[in-house]
């Protein structure tokens, strides 16, 4: 607390602001907004409408595409047979239910701790389940929701890309279920027993609480969770693969579906690049690698392909357009997801060039998203496909998430 408060107050050597760059903001101490705070955020704002005016200009100066007999009168994904893998993955969507709805309960539960201390409507519930306990299960539920939800993704639509069922794709979906619920679970109960003092000795790193935020799981629930993502990647390689040797197969979408895929899976590993008693500064290094580059970068670039890739499938936008999207997402993804990081530097004493590439970059994130979802909004108007798709409302919810990515993060954040 000390170090902490004297970062906040104390000013750095020649210059008038404080280590945090005046956060939080104190005006008894002199901590007020800074006026780079104030220009950048400025900045992003004006790049962020210059982004979403480029693609107006974009859409409005080319020439409309004439509608030819490919036009979809009727959902082409509806009457499809399930194989025996995707119908697997309804426990999946089930589980992901399930710690949504949890997530919720421990936020509730976090919140009224803060009002009525340890608790719950005269209930001493924190002798049992503590804030420090409740407060990491909400956020560390998100993360394995989130996850969760896009594995199933992955694996549902593996069938579709390639045309067939691989054999013993079932019981590969089967076991990396099984794995997931060891994780969770186990990741849950150890934290809790952590916090409890039930862990003896070095026990709490390995199997309890490593006590940094998203990355709470002991090291052994880490290493299992890794390698549950590789199995994850080695299952739909298995769909992937055979699909770009086909010849009416989107290449290009589906090198884009694998490398993301891949991405995710691999980019989890830095959340192993430190030990027990490594420095802060370096555990903090890699941490904002997992959360930030592979929870917001990879998770959001293959959302906009599994979205691209299930739109052209629908027949609602071009493969190829779907293809530019997703690639035109990866590059703004990613450069706004490795040099945004930056955004979570602000207040760590680094120079006003962090505040200025972390703001700019991060708001840049959701042009590519809002792309793809006012594509495939326009294609359903114009091709007038509304009455034979009997899933036309999924259709809208998805480009109208694409939109909300609008407000969501650069908005919301810069608020």
């Amino acid at each position: 607390m000390g170090k902490t408060s004297w970062a906040s107050a104390a000013n750095r050597p020649n210059n008038t602001i404080s280590y945090t760059s005046n956060f939080p903001s104190e005006p008894l101490v002199g901590n007020v907004p800074t006026s780079s705070a104030i220009v950048w955020t400025g900045v992003s704002v004006i790049m962020l409408l210059a982004g979403i005016g480029w693609m107006v200009w974009y859409y409005a100066q080319r020439e409309m595409e004439i509608v030819t007999e490919d036009v979809p009168h009727n959902d082409p994904l509806v009457g499809g047979k399930l194989t025996p893998s995707q119908r697997a993955t309804v426990k999946y969507f089930l589980v992901v239910t399930l710690l949504f709805l949890l997530q919720i309960v421990m936020g509730i539960i976090t919140a009224h701790y803060g009002v009525e201390g340890g608790g719950f409507y005269g209930i001493p519930l924190a002798d049992y389940l503590p804030y420090v306990v409740s407060r990491t299960w909400h956020t560390q539920l998100g993360i394995f929701w989130i996850a969760t939800a896009w594995m199933a993704s992955g694996l549902f639509i593996g069938p579709i890309i390639c045309g067939f069922e691989p054999k013993m794709q079932k019981l590969g979906v089967d076991v990396l279920f099984g794995a997931l619920l060891i994780v969770v679970l186990g990741s849950m109960a150890g934290q809790w027993m952590s916090v409890m003092h039930l862990l003896p000795g070095d026990l709490w790193f390995w199997f309890g609480h490593q006590g940094y935020e998203y990355v709470d799981l002991g090291r052994v629930w880490q290493a299992a969770l890794f390698i549950g993502l590789l199995l994850w990647l080695f299952l739909v390689a298995r769909s992937a693969v055979p699909a770009l040797k086909q010849k009416d197969t989107p290449k290009s979408l589906v090198t884009l579906y694998l490398l993301t895929t891949a991405g995710i899976a691999l980019f989890y590993s830095p959340g192993l690049f430190w030990g027990m008693r490594s420095h802060i500064s370096v555990v903090e290094y890699w941490r904002w690698w997992v959360v930030h580059l592979w929870v917001e970068g990879f998770f959001e670039v293959f959302a906009t392909v599994v979205i691209a890739f299930l739109f052209a499938k629908l027949r609602v936008i071009r493969p190829e357009r779907a293809a530019q999207a997703s690639l035109l997402s990866g590059a703004i993804y990613l450069s706004g997801g490795i040099i945004g990081t930056l955004h979570h530097l602000y207040f760590s004493g680094t120079p006003t060039i962090a505040l200025a590439f972390g703001s700019v970059f991060s708001a840049l994130e959701i042009v590519p998203l809002l792309l793809v979802g006012h594509e495939a909004v326009e294609n359903i108007r114009r091709l007038k496909c509304d009455r034979g798709f009997s899933n036309i409302n999924g259709l809208y919810i998805s480009s109208s998430l694409s939109h909300s990515g609008i407000w969501s993060a650069p908005v919301f954040s810069a608020l």
